[in-house]
């Protein structure tokens, strides 16, 4: 696209980082994610899921909130993703994983159709997933599949 005078490229891509304070902890909170569709849809997407995440962290200070373990807080987050996408019936569908690194070095993940993640340690990389076990966010009765690896 073109934008005074500049060119530049949208799509649908999206890393998002922020943190959390849980009553068990302090917890760093990330997405990498893909919403589908070529350009402009694509952007959209991203844009709906990068607000929804932000809500979901600006309200991690509730009382509420603060007291949910580290697991629902994360599948917390997932449905309303999930609803939200699932809401435009099928029009609108995102790659993601979502995730949750504790001090201690604990990671609470979910992996939403998105390509495997990988663990370095000791110079060697190794996939941590070696089949699919959730489908894209927006994905009907998606929820039936739903899975935190850790």
């Amino acid at each position: 696209f073109q934008f005074r005078g500049k060119n530049g490229e949208i799509g649908g891509d999206i890393c998002i980082v922020g943190s959390i304070h849980l009553e068990s902890g302090e917890y760093t909170v990330f997405a990498n994610a893909d919403a589908m569709g070529k350009s402009i849809q694509g952007a959209g997407g991203a844009l709906v899921l990068g607000v929804v995440f932000q809500a979901v962290l600006s309200r991690a200070n509730s009382s509420y909130t603060k007291r949910r373990p580290p697991e629902l807080w994360l599948k917390d987050l997932y449905v309303e993703l999930q609803s939200v996408f699932a809401s435009f019936d099928g029009s609108m569908l995102s790659s993601v994983v979502l995730g949750m690194v504790g001090k201690n070095g604990y990671i609470y993940y979910i992996n939403a159709e998105h390509p495997w993640s990988i663990l370095y340690r000791d110079g060697v990389a190794s996939f941590i997933e070696t089949e699919l076990s959730m489908r894209k966010l927006g994905f009907p009765r998606n929820n039936s599949h739903f899975q935190i690896k850790t």
